[in-house]
């Protein structure tokens, strides 16, 4: 297999491996919109979260960063240039 093949199969496999991961943070973000919608907003959830993460709260975290940096990658590489901050609350608020 030539060199450029082999690239060409890694980047597909990462891109597969990507759709996997947040095809996996998508779902395990919709089984948590109950939790999710007891909070007001983002900066709610983070200022509980970081005061005491009950052991149903974990893993949320990681999950909407996971989607916040493909949606970030997305519209960036696209030049739409809007902050974390941003794509996080209506990140959240989509979620809820």
């Amino acid at each position: 297999m030539s060199g450029q093949t082999r690239l060409r199969v890694r980047e597909v496999e990462g891109a597969i491996s990507t759709k996997k991961r947040l095809r996996q943070s998508r779902a395990f973000l919709l089984s948590k919109r109950q939790e999710l919608a007891r909070f007001e907003d983002v900066e709610d959830f983070v200022f509980q979260i970081c005061e005491r993460c009950p052991r149903r709260l974990q893993g949320i975290e990681y999950h909407l960063l996971n989607i916040r940096a493909e949606m970030a990658r997305q519209l960036w590489s696209r030049q739409i240039f809007i902050g974390t901050s941003v794509l996080d609350s209506l990140l959240f608020w989509a979620v809820r």
